[in-house]
Protein backbone atom coordinates (compact mmCIF):
# COMPACT_ATOMS: atom_id res chain seq x y z
CA UNK A 1 0.00 0.00 0.00
CA UNK A 2 1.36 3.42 -0.97
CA UNK A 3 2.18 5.98 1.73
CA UNK A 4 -0.20 8.47 0.13
CA UNK A 5 -3.05 5.96 0.33
CA UNK A 6 -2.29 5.27 3.98
CA UNK A 7 -2.27 8.99 4.75
CA UNK A 8 -5.60 9.47 2.98
CA UNK A 9 -7.18 6.59 4.87
CA UNK A 10 -5.88 7.83 8.21
CA UNK A 11 -7.16 11.33 7.48
CA UNK A 12 -10.61 9.92 6.71
CA UNK A 13 -10.53 7.76 9.84
CA UNK A 14 -9.53 10.79 11.89
CA UNK A 15 -12.46 12.75 10.42
CA UNK A 16 -14.89 10.04 11.53
CA UNK A 17 -13.31 9.83 14.98
CA UNK A 18 -13.55 13.60 15.31
CA UNK A 19 -17.20 13.45 14.23
CA UNK A 20 -17.87 10.83 16.90
CA UNK A 21 -16.14 12.97 19.54
CA UNK A 22 -18.12 16.07 18.54
CA UNK A 23 -21.35 14.09 18.57
CA UNK A 24 -20.47 12.85 22.08
CA UNK A 25 -20.06 16.44 23.20
CA UNK A 26 -23.51 17.32 21.86
CA UNK A 27 -25.37 14.21 23.02
CA UNK A 28 -26.63 13.70 26.55
CA UNK A 29 -27.07 9.96 26.56
CA UNK A 30 -23.49 8.81 25.90
CA UNK A 31 -22.09 6.60 28.67
CA UNK A 32 -18.81 7.68 30.23
CA UNK A 33 -16.99 4.52 29.15
CA UNK A 34 -17.93 5.24 25.52
CA UNK A 35 -16.87 8.89 25.83
CA UNK A 36 -13.54 7.76 27.28
CA UNK A 37 -13.02 5.13 24.58
CA UNK A 38 -13.68 7.68 21.84
CA UNK A 39 -11.34 10.19 23.52
CA UNK A 40 -8.58 7.55 23.62
CA UNK A 41 -9.20 6.72 19.97
CA UNK A 42 -9.05 10.41 19.09
CA UNK A 43 -5.68 10.87 20.84
CA UNK A 44 -4.25 7.74 19.22
CA UNK A 45 -5.50 8.86 15.81
CA UNK A 46 -3.70 12.19 16.23
CA UNK A 47 -0.52 10.34 17.21
CA UNK A 48 -0.79 8.07 14.17
CA UNK A 49 -1.01 11.11 11.89
CA UNK A 50 2.12 12.56 13.49
CA UNK A 51 3.96 9.25 13.26
CA UNK A 52 3.12 8.91 9.58
CA UNK A 53 4.83 12.23 8.89
CA UNK A 54 8.16 10.67 9.92
CA UNK A 55 7.78 6.96 9.29
CA UNK A 56 6.01 5.12 6.54
CA UNK A 57 5.81 1.34 6.66
CA UNK A 58 7.84 0.12 9.59
CA UNK A 59 6.93 -1.93 12.63
CA UNK A 60 6.20 1.15 14.77
CA UNK A 61 3.61 2.44 12.35
CA UNK A 62 1.97 -0.96 11.97
CA UNK A 63 1.86 -1.28 15.76
CA UNK A 64 0.21 2.13 15.90
CA UNK A 65 -2.49 1.04 13.44
CA UNK A 66 -2.95 -2.16 15.48
CA UNK A 67 -3.47 -0.04 18.60
CA UNK A 68 -5.96 2.18 16.77
CA UNK A 69 -7.94 -0.86 15.70
CA UNK A 70 -7.86 -2.23 19.25
CA UNK A 71 -9.15 1.07 20.62
CA UNK A 72 -11.78 1.11 17.89
CA UNK A 73 -12.88 -2.37 18.98
CA UNK A 74 -13.12 -1.18 22.58
CA UNK A 75 -15.19 1.84 21.57
CA UNK A 76 -17.52 -0.32 19.45
CA UNK A 77 -17.98 -2.76 22.35
CA UNK A 78 -18.91 0.16 24.62
CA UNK A 79 -21.26 1.47 21.95
CA UNK A 80 -22.94 -1.91 21.50
CA UNK A 81 -23.27 -2.42 25.25
CA UNK A 82 -25.01 0.92 25.78
CA UNK A 83 -28.80 0.94 25.94
CA UNK A 84 -29.15 4.00 23.79
CA UNK A 85 -26.48 5.85 21.86
CA UNK A 86 -26.85 8.92 19.70
CA UNK A 87 -27.09 7.81 16.07
CA UNK A 88 -24.45 10.33 14.98
CA UNK A 89 -21.98 8.88 17.48
CA UNK A 90 -22.78 5.34 16.43
CA UNK A 91 -22.60 6.07 12.69
CA UNK A 92 -19.27 7.93 12.85
CA UNK A 93 -17.74 5.35 15.17
CA UNK A 94 -18.88 2.48 12.95
CA UNK A 95 -17.33 4.12 9.87
CA UNK A 96 -14.04 4.74 11.70
CA UNK A 97 -13.98 1.19 13.07
CA UNK A 98 -14.68 -0.39 9.69
CA UNK A 99 -11.99 1.68 8.00
CA UNK A 100 -9.47 0.85 10.74
CA UNK A 101 -10.15 -2.86 10.40
CA UNK A 102 -9.69 -2.68 6.64
CA UNK A 103 -6.47 -0.66 6.94
CA UNK A 104 -5.05 -3.07 9.50
CA UNK A 105 -5.80 -6.06 7.28
CA UNK A 106 -4.21 -4.38 4.28
CA UNK A 107 -1.03 -3.55 6.19
CA UNK A 108 -0.53 -7.08 7.49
Amino acid sequence: MQVGQIKNRLQKIEQYVDQAARACDLARDVPDNLRNAIAQLERASDQAQQLLEFETHDDRFIACVDLLEELGDKAMQSCNAARTVDQNVQRALTHAHDMLSTLKNQLH
